[in-house]
């Protein structure tokens, strides 16, 4: 009960720090769409009603952007919601397609630790349970192989029961991955040595618990103000879009 408890309150975590920045980036683009459908066409009307009067080229440019997404708004839609069916299904029906977007989540800037911290918090906590209640090395891997929902950990797994099976190092597929920490590696390279990786594996456990909400937090913290500056960037620039012309206006007539 233990156990469960702080892998759920692990991954809300992280869900919760991966699912922020696209509620500030939605609430950026909403602003966005609104000062372009309801704010931006009573510019055109106020300039037409002046005959000669031109418009600031940041300004056009919105209009612009607004005049081509009410003439092609359907086939947007149709086209992201095209993409994002395919994507689904591809990554449900394809193994490399599923196995590439795997990769490119563990590698993506911030959010790829968070993935990476998760899976390995997966692994010791599951290893440290079972080894340490006698659990066999084999069963326990094979197990932890199907409970891991990422590819490239679940093969990080099938290659460590191979390595097993052929007699080498438990520690060796740690050590050769490049999406495990080296101190989890060497800490397994240790308690092959001194016979005692259960125990191992439990510091492990507590180790990753323990540094896991300090990471998320950290991420939430440097994450919102940026975010912020975003959002404010977007909603000054647009701002500013309206401005001008006003200032432009009153210098033509």
């Amino acid at each position: 009960a233990e156990y469960y408890e702080k892998q759920l309150k692990i991954s809300q975590g992280i869900k919760g720090a991966m699912r922020m920045p696209l509620i500030y980036l939605g609430a950026a683009l909403l602003i966005s769409i609104g000062m372009i459908t309801f704010v931006f066409p009573s510019i055109t009307s106020l300039f037409a009603s002046f005959e000669g009067a031109k418009l600031p080229w940041i300004t056009q440019f919105f209009l612009d952007a607004g005049d081509f997404m009410a003439n092609y708004a359907l086939y947007l839609m149709a086209a992201i919601i095209v993409m994002a069916g395919l994507f689904v299904f591809l990554n449900r029906k394809s193994e490399a397609f599923h196995r590439a977007v795997s990769m490119a989540g563990l590698k993506f800037p911030v959010f790829g630790k968070l993935i990476q911290m998760n899976n390995q918090i997966m692994i010791a906590n599951s290893l440290a349970q079972m080894l340490s209640r006698g659990i066999h090395a084999v069963k326990a891997l094979t197990i932890l192989k199907g409970l891991l929902k990422n590819v490239i950990y679940k093969e990080l797994m099938a290659k460590t029961l191979r390595y097993i099976e052929d007699g080498k190092p438990f520690s060796r597929a740690f050590e050769e991955s490049m999406y495990i920490d080296s101190i989890m590696s060497k800490m397994i390279a240790t308690g092959e040595k001194t016979g005692d990786i259960p125990k191992l594996m439990e510091n492990l456990s507590e180790y990753y618990n323990g540094i896991s909400e300090l990471r998320v937090e950290q991420l939430k913290n440097a994450i919102q103000p940026i975010l912020l500056i975003l959002v404010y960037a977007i909603v000054g620039v647009m701002l500013m879009a309206i401005m001008l012309p006003m200032i432009s206006l009153g210098s033509q007539i």
